[in-house]
């Protein structure tokens, strides 16, 4: 590289398309000492067109200087933190007579609370019981359901307007049965509903899950086949938006689509390319765009089945722009019976649209609320049927792949202080698109947390849970590393450093002082004191000393043994036999 810089008259960054990919070339191009001019290559994807394009739009490598900045004070922070810290805190768990040791992180930690702190929910929830009334009525047009709606501020009305009281239902149950009523009144609303706009990573790895593939294993799919195989986009992107130019190109998108498919294709044919979805908007691009299907030729056959699963889903959701909005009627209806009100509710699709793409999905709003008989005010009603129904409050679900993603980008729900709150929120929450998955897997991989399969049969996919070891962790660092709060605030700051608002020296002096704060609270006397005793199954009596010995590994690391942790005063060793 450095033989052919100085030789150029202009020199090309083409790194990603964000601000880590800009600082990795821009540090290269310092180091070998580049004098030439540079031009900034913003590629969004991997295709002759594409590249063709962003080959005409290229600015000054100058105009992303701010970028890089952010980029390196990024790194320098995560650095300064997770260096000092994970030294810090394991020499504290050590000294404490822990074994192993402790890893500490900007993003991680406060990944592994939200997990923990979902867990608490669950084991501090207490259930509610509460009581509802629903009947079964009567009308010349047909028969329909409705259910009975309590009067607003009753005494027996918890905050949620819950009927507490199993009495007050019953007397309602009792009074309504066999009664005649009318309709109070009716309202139906024409409703229009666009296709969902292509896929982001975050909502990609969400909706592989329900397929039982974990945000990790989604990532190396859709890497395999955007790098691999070709056929999709740029896949680390948290913008679901398209360039409107690429508009004009989706027939030749579509019918690579079709050849990939060959004699497997399974749509019906029915996208028409003169119709535009809300997709297309330059306004809302961000550095990258949404997954979409590429012009790449390759047969299903070479993708394995993981593979084809995830290219339908990003097929499926690019036809999806081309079809007609979804359309229906919605009806909501009141009813008064023996002075008590009652609800319903019903939906009668007047076009399908985009939705045929789903049909088989099992997850459509129109089967969940059939439609009701044409009905209107003043029409009597008679009660058929009448059912008293008791329920349960349901404790919050163990976070999955999906909804830890979910917390991850939304972990400003977890804030308290209304700034930090904001500041999150705007920044979308802890690590990237690119860095949440690999966040989640390193957790799993240092066994700070668990995957336990879903309870049920039909579920697929697996839960997290914390261990002992990963609790131990929460007790052990202090709040600010634990909590999203300080994420919020580096990415605020980082934010600053791109518009030109603060100087990178200045973060640089604020994340030093930060580490020195955090350093300097671990040599405090009272910090041992909050160590939690952890038992590891890697420790046993060292038969010379009495000390404690831990499992060793030799330099080759191909054989593990037995040493005294006394190490070097005692230097006592025995065999390791791998548990059976």
């Amino acid at each position: 590289i450095r033989r052919l810089v100085a030789g150029a008259s202009v020199v090309v960054n083409a790194g990603d398309a964000d601000r880590e990919g800009q600082l990795i070339v821009d540090e290269i191009l310092d180091y070998v000492g580049c004098k030439a001019p540079v031009k900034r290559l913003w590629l969004q994807e991997l295709n002759a067109p594409g590249i063709k394009r962003a080959l005409d739009r290229m600015k000054s490598n100058d105009e992303y200087r701010t970028l890089s900045l952010a980029a390196r004070a990024r790194s320098q922070v995560d650095f300064l933190i997770g260096m000092n810290a994970t030294r810090g805190y394991t020499k504290l768990w050590q000294a404490a007579g822990n074994d192993g040791m402790v890893h500490v992180g900007r993003v991680q930690t406060p990944t592994l609370w939200l997990v923990y702190h979902r867990e608490q929910e669950r084991a501090n929830f207490k259930s509610v019981e509460h009581y509802g009334v629903k009947v079964t009525l009567e009308h010349a047009n047909g028969s329909f359901d409705s259910n009975w709606v309590a009067p607003e501020n009753a005494p027996f009305l918890d905050a949620e307007g819950r009927v507490l009281k199993r009495a007050e239902a019953q007397r309602v149950a009792k009074a309504v049965e066999g009664a005649t009523g009318e309709i109070e009144s009716t309202k139906t609303e024409d409703k229009r509903q666009g296709a969902p706009l292509p896929y982001t990573l975050l909502d990609l790895q969400k909706a592989a899950n329900k397929l039982g593939f974990t945000p990790a294993k989604t990532l190396e799919i859709v890497q395999a086949l955007y790098e691999t195989h070709k056929v999709v986009s740029y896949p680390r992107t948290d913008c679901p938006y398209l360039p409107e130019e690429d508009f004009s190109k989706a027939g030749d998108v579509i019918a690579a689509v079709k050849s990939n498919y060959g004699q497997a294709w399974q749509f019906d044919g029915k996208h028409d390319l003169s119709l535009r979805s809300a997709a297309w908007n330059d306004k809302k691009l961000g550095a990258h765009f949404g997954i979409v299907p590429t012009i790449g030729r390759v047969s299903l056959s070479a993708l394995s089945d993981a593979e084809r699963l995830v290219y339908d889903m990003v097929v499926r959701r690019y036809l999806a722009q081309f079809y007609p909005v979804h359309e229906f009627k919605a009806t909501v209806a009141l009813i008064r019976i023996a002075g008590e009100q009652f609800k319903s509710t019903g939906r009668m699709v007047t076009v399908k649209g985009w939705k045929v793409l789903y049909e088989a999905s099992g997850d459509d709003d129109d089967a969940k609320a059939p439609a009701l008989p044409v009905l209107k005010e003043g029409d009597p009603v008679k009660v058929d049927g009448v059912s008293l129904q008791t329920k349960r409050t349901e404790p919050p679900q163990l976070l999955d792949g999906a909804s830890l993603l979910d917390a991850m980008k939304n972990a400003h729900r977890y804030v308290t202080d209304p700034a930090v709150k904001s500041r999150l929120k705007d920044v979308e929450g802890l690590g990237t698109e690119a860095t949440r998955a690999p966040t989640i897997e390193n957790l799993v991989k240092h066994k700070y947390m668990v995957e336990v399969p879903k309870k049920g049969g039909k579920n697929k996919g697996k839960d997290y849970t914390t261990t002992a070891h990963g609790r131990a962790l929460l007790q052990l660092v202090s709040a600010e590393l634990s909590k999203p709060d300080l994420t919020a605030w580096c990415e605020g700051k980082l934010e600053e450093i791109v518009e030109g608002a603060m100087p990178f020296e200045r973060f640089s002096a604020i994340a030093e002082k930060l580490t020195k704060k955090i350093v300097d609270e671990l040599k405090a006397p009272e910090a041992l004191s909050r160590v939690p005793k952890v038992e590891s199954d890697n420790t046993q009596k060292c038969s010379d000393c009495g000390g404690t010995m831990t499992v060793r590994s030799t330099k080759d690391k191909k054989e593990k043994f037995w040493g005294c942790r006394a190490f070097p005063v005692c230097k006592h060793t025995e065999p390791y036999v791998e548990p059976t």
